[in-house]
Parts: structure tokens; sequence; C-alpha cells
């Protein structure tokens, strides 16, 4: 949720999307996803194996940035820019199959309803102070802090 409102106080034309086209918020959640994952894996090697010329012992702990798959040009053309029209949008910022995260769904209902409900009241905002955001990136990305400002 921090990111996405990151992404829609410091880019006006997507913010004015959200306020005007309230419909367009499920499409949008998913977009918000793609670029902005929250999700970092992390397996523990049972054997000695090799990824990609990289060796991995057993029982060493590996990390798997999944927010790279949502930016991966060669599977979404622009994929480091937020794009409302996206026809198609795959990601896997919640994991996949037996790894999935199993509250992805109440993510993606939460994230919905913040959306649609602060724009009701709040259809313009700002980054107040850019210095003062902080980021949190311990298992899951985050903002710590994220302050916002708004006429009344």
């Amino acid at each position: 949720m921090s990111y996405s409102f990151l992404h829609l106080a410091t880019h006006d034309a997507d913010r004015r999307r959200i306020v005007t086209q309230p419909e367009i918020i499920p499409h949008a959640v998913e977009e918000l996803l793609r670029v902005y994952p929250t999700l970092q894996t992390a397996r523990r090697a049972v054997q000695d194996t090799e990824f990609h010329g990289c060796p991995i012992k057993a029982d060493e702990i590996v990390v798997f940035p999944l927010g790279m798959a949502g930016r991966d040009e060669r599977v979404c053309p622009h994929a480091k820019k937020v794009d409302l029209d996206r026809a198609i949008i795959r990601h896997v910022s919640s994991g996949a199959g037996p790894h999935h995260c199993i509250g992805q769904y109440l993510v993606r209902q939460e994230l919905a309803v913040a959306l649609q409900e602060w724009h009701k009241v709040i259809p313009a905002y700002r980054v107040a102070d850019p210095g003062r955001i902080v980021e949190h990136a311990k298992g899951v990305y985050s903002l710590e802090t994220l302050p916002l400002s708004w006429d009344p």
C-alpha cells in the first residue's frame, strides 16, 4: 500500500485517473502490485547445486527477489513503468504455486478499498518531504514513513 500511495503522490496523471475513473482500481491494483511487490522470498538449499553458474551449498539460504520478475522486459514491455492501460498484467508478486501467499486475495481487496475510499476524500496529495521517506526491506518491502500533505 505504501509504495502505491508513493507512486500516486508522485504521478499526478495516474492519481487523477484513480479519482475520475474509480472503475479502473482493480486493474490498477494488479499493475501496482506488479511494479511494487512487497514479498521477498528465501529458501534453504537442500543439496549442493548450481543455479545459472552460481554455486549453492546445501543448507545455504537463497533469496529470490520476486519484484524483479515483474520488471522483466522480455515478459512485460516497458516493465519499469506503471501503465494503468496495460492490457495483460502477469506477475508473481505474491509468490506462485505451492509457495504463493495465502493472504494475496485479502491484500488485493484491502488495497482496492484503500485506493477507493482515500481518493473519495483526498483526491490530491503530494509527498511533503521526500527526504523523510524511509524504506524497509527485511523480508517485506515497504515504507516505514511516507510523509504526505494535502490541502483541506
